[in-house]
């Protein structure tokens, strides 16, 4: 089995590679070979995602995603004739029909 190129920062978890003594955070090769080699401690639980949340929380935000997406759909209708009372004085003009030959 060949050894690995690069070692993982203890500190920010980045890949080194091996050439290089020191991590972009100061962190250096022996300390993160000591780190490795002590019994591993109790990581930190993570954090539960999406799925944790609680519905106080997933309620609003189905509501605001589905008022963004209505108001999308609604500026792709066309524009609907106005059913209201016409103004005083307004005449609407059709052009006259052409008599046929």
């Amino acid at each position: 089995m060949t050894p690995p190129t690069s070692w993982i920062c203890p500190n920010c978890r980045r890949r080194v590679p091996r050439y290089a003594a020191v991590c972009h955070c100061g962190t250096r090769q022996t300390e993160a070979d000591a780190v490795a080699s002590e019994p591993t401690k109790l990581a930190r639980p993570r954090a539960g995602g999406w799925r944790q949340l609680p519905l106080s929380v997933w309620l609003p935000l189905v509501i605001a995603a589905a008022a963004v997406i209505a108001s999308l759909a609604l500026l792709f209708l066309p524009p609907e004739p106005s059913l209201g009372i016409p103004l005083l004085g307004r005449i609407e003009r059709v052009p006259t029909p052409r008599p046929r030959r």
